[in-house]
């Protein structure tokens, strides 16, 4: 009898891009992204990002028709890149910063 242990690599599924407009989860870095609250899903199956969905967000989005639903997706999807950018820009001229007053120092 085999004691190996299962590992999270190996059960995870291909994202469905239909989960985007589903349940508000994006595929970031091999995992699901929950672009509503930015939770990670560490486990691509739709059993998972459904469970997020349902217990934290389905009742705010409940009453959106499929127009509004992708509308909205789309929104968050827009200003979550944006953050992504923006912070990666900001980051990059900080330790830039750094760098130049730590060699001025010395």
């Amino acid at each position: 009898m085999s004691n190996k242990k299962r590992k999270i690599d190996s059960e995870c599924g291909v994202f469905k891009y239909q989960w985007e407009d589903d349940y508000f989860c994006i595929k970031w870095q091999n995992k699901g992204m929950c672009i509503i609250c930015k939770e990670t899903i560490a486990v691509l199956k739709e059993y998972n990002i459904k469970r997020h969905y349902e217990t934290k967000h389905k009742d705010k989005f409940k009453n959106l028709e499929e127009k509004e639903r992708v509308e909205k997706f789309n929104f968050l999807k827009k200003i979550l890149i944006f953050n992504k950018i923006y912070l990666r820009k900001n980051v990059n001229k900080t330790c830039l910063l750094s760098v130049l007053v730590i060699e001025l120092l010395s």
